[in-house]
């Protein structure tokens, strides 16, 4: 249950604002210090100091998750976090560790598209030399606006806003959209609620979103990922050099995958676990599968995250590279509602007509 009435009015929003009750609480952080500090809001369950850090000044990024497991008898810190290193974030995280990706996510091939029979030229911030593209949208380091914020005895709210003007990149992206982000810690769990609204009067938008959020693990080769059985799963094909080299683009091919069986590691080595920078769909519909539920289980840890999302979250990307290239020992899962390239190859990719909106909710539980 969220405590949220959202009344839109020429893509306004209007919240009912209550800062702490009881339970659950809502309060002012600071991350870093000096003229890098960045404010953030944290959520906190005060009787079991489980909590949810959100930085708003920077993306909406999520900093830190720590929730109750129940087996242990403790709370878990679920995501890995910059440990207070604000100036990483100050000029760029092009990790994207729990970083909110809109307006779109993923890549774009070469940075260029076609929308409506006009093509479009995004700024390509990953060039490199198997590839040089638009990655992962450009909400990153943004300073939101904090909406409102709510607490009560059932859980904490915290509800931020962004409006792209479409001045940003003009050549690129040049559509006013706004994104309202409504981040949740209810008892045992952490939830993201995204709303995506289009307020032109007569003009539609491309747009696709998804979030980024690394999970550490003592031993990544060790880790076992299950993907929902509910489906069957398809893997999506890049061509030659993936998932380190080449352009990492779709294809438009797909194998079958049933390796994420809740049974089989991810293999390799603790220093050079598999790598994978790779995307998986559901063969099933929504209709069948309406919400995904994956799980990550960390057995050196004894954790086991339960990672779910409703059906706007179609597309699910999983990435072990971060060991073998800059020494973290985690695994990256991410929700994304549409294919990476999805501008061009349109595989869920998200249209809205002037006054549409999307909303999409994803969230994590031990």
């Amino acid at each position: 249950m969220t405590p949220l009435s959202v009344y839109l009015v020429v893509g306004a929003v209007l919240f009912v604002d209550v800062v702490e009750c009881a339970r659950f609480s809502v309060s002012d952080d600071v991350m870093g210090s000096g003229a890098d500090a960045l404010r953030m809001k944290t959520m906190r369950n005060v009787e079991t100091q489980e909590l949810v850090s959100v930085v708003w000044e920077s993306g909406g990024v999520v900093e830190d998750v720590a929730l109750w497991d129940t087996a242990a008898g403790t709370v878990k810190h679920v995501v890995a976090t910059h440990e207070g290193n604000a100036t990483a974030l100050r000029v760029g995280d092009d990790h994207y560790m729990g970083a909110i990706l809109a307006p779109f996510a993923n890549r774009v091939d070469n940075g260029t598209y076609e929308f409506q029979h006009e093509s479009y030229y995004l700024v390509r911030n990953e060039c490199n030399d198997d590839r040089c593209c638009a990655l992962h949208g450009f909400l990153n380091n943004k300073t939101l606006t904090v909406v409102s914020t709510n607490a009560d005895d059932t859980g904490a709210w915290v509800y931020l806003k962004y409006s792209f003007t479409g001045q940003e990149q003009p050549m690129g992206y040049p559509f006013p959209v706004d994104i309202y982000l409504n981040y949740t810690l209810l008892p045992g769990e952490f939830q993201l609620s995204a709303t995506i609204y289009n307020p032109m009067d007569a003009d539609p938008l491309p747009v696709s979103f998804g979030y980024h959020p690394y999970f550490p693990a003592i031993d990544v080769s060790k880790v076992v990922i299950e993907l929902d059985p509910c489906t069957k799963w398809n893997h999506i094909l890049m061509g030659d050099g993936d998932p380190i080299h080449g352009s990492l683009i779709p294809t438009g091919q797909v194998e079958s995958w049933d390796l994420f069986d809740g049974k089989t590691p991810i293999g390799g080595t603790s220093e050079l676990p598999t790598y994978y920078d790779d995307e998986y769909k559901p063969k099933l519909s929504a209709q069948v599968c309406n919400t995904l539920q994956h799980t990550i289980y960390d057995p050196l840890a004894d954790t086991t995250i339960t990672f779910w999302g409703d059906q706007s979250f179609r597309v699910w990307q999983l990435f072990t590279g971060s060991k073998q290239n800059w020494g973290q020992s985690a695994v990256a899962f991410e929700p994304m509602t549409g294919l990476a390239d999805t501008f061009n190859n349109h595989d869920h990719l998200i249209i809205l007509s002037a006054g549409e909106e999307y909303h999409g909710t994803f969230g994590l539980h031990l």
